[in-house]
């Protein structure tokens, strides 16, 4: 009986240790996020890890124009305020980087979406996608926000 018992608790480690997991934001700001305001004179980005295989043991460092702004694993999104204009985000894993170029305006949304699949010794980051505001909205509602990096 012990031994079955020292055999679950070590699975159990070995569970909780390998899963990646990001500072989540305050509920509150969870909440505020998921009103999909848009900002006077401001643009709204938000970046979601779309999942994947393996999603809950990678982290996606996400970068917007060389600044790093956020980090997600499963099931987080961030939201980021920025000025209008033209913009590189970037996903990063241990394996590899995808990008992705657009231009958004003063008053708009933007949603875009990240993802893992296996690569060679690590997860890989999948190419970044665009949803539609309607797709884009659903999927963050799944989602919990993650604290944001930086401030921009």
């Amino acid at each position: 009986m012990n031994c079955i018992r020292l055999l679950t608790s070590a699975l159990l480690a070995l569970l909780i240790l390998g899963c990646a997991s990001v500072q989540l934001a305050p509920h509150s700001q969870d909440i505020e996020a998921k009103k999909f305001i848009s900002v006077p004179d401001k643009s709204v980005v938000y970046v979601i890890q779309t999942g994947g295989l393996g999603s809950y043991r990678i982290f996606l460092h996400i970068w917007l124009n060389g600044e790093n702004v956020a980090t997600l694993s499963g099931n987080t999104y961030s939201r980021l305020v920025v000025d209008p204009g033209k913009y590189r985000l970037v996903a990063t894993s241990p394996e590899n980087r995808e990008s992705v170029d657009f231009t958004i305006n003063a008053g708009e949304m933007v949603f875009l979406g990240a993802g893992s699949k296996p690569g060679v010794a690590q997860m890989r980051v999948r190419p970044i996608s665009k949803f539609s505001l309607q797709e884009g909205r659903e999927a963050v509602i799944k989602r919990k926000l993650a604290e944001s990096i930086a401030p921009l």
